[in-house]
């Protein structure tokens, strides 16, 4: 599933960013692409700015920035940001974010694969390092090919 909605030019390492520039960044391609509308990017940082708006910190320094469909998700899509300088989301000491993974979901169920896979990735040690130390884009793409 995550072969069919994460493409090369959906990768992006930055140097160093605040949390909301980084999801800004991450969800750029998207933008770009027509997959998600500004106003579903704009729902992401509002609900990260919003009280317990760490929930999407998923540990491990990886963020899953996310909205609900009827925000502006065209299609179901995600996009990677990785950064080389960590950040803290919303500026919360206990919420280092260094991988932002921008997720867009158009429905509610079409994304569960991806969900499903990205959780693999995330519970293999040796796999989460590669997602969130790769300065490549075909790593990351590796990543999701791999048995």
């Amino acid at each position: 599933m995550i072969h069919d909605i994460l493409t090369p030019d959906r990768i992006s390492v930055a140097e160093s960013l605040t949390w909301e520039e980084a999801i800004r960044h991450a969800a750029a391609p998207l933008v770009a692409d027509g997959s998600v509308l500004e106003t579903y990017v704009d729902r992401v940082v509002q609900s990260v700015q919003e009280p317990d708006g760490t929930y999407m910190d998923l540990g491990f320094g990886v963020t899953l920035a996310h909205a609900r469909p009827e925000a502006g998700a065209l299609t179901t899509s995600l996009s990677i940001l990785t950064l080389r300088q960590p950040t803290l989301l919303a500026d919360a000491p206990d919420h280092p974010l260094s991988t932002v993974l921008f997720l867009a979901a158009a429905d509610a169920t079409s994304h569960q694969d991806a969900l499903r896979e990205l959780a693999a990735v995330l519970m293999d040690p040796q796999k989460r390092d590669v997602l969130t130390g790769a300065s490549q884009a075909e790593d990351i793409i590796a990543l999701f090919e791999a048995p």
